[in-house]
């Protein structure tokens, strides 16, 4: 279980211009965003 929700890396992903991103792809990604936001904040 990720503390970033899936639907945060659906909507960071649209404003990128990824707009076809699975569900399931985002559930995926959540985990590593988290990490990459607790290393940058550290």
């Amino acid at each position: 279980m990720s503390i970033v929700p899936k639907e945060t890396i659906e909507v960071i992903a649209q404003s990128v211009g990824i707009s076809n991103l699975s569900p399931d792809v985002a559930l995926a990604l959540a985990p590593d965003v988290e990490y990459r936001l607790r290393e940058i904040m550290q």
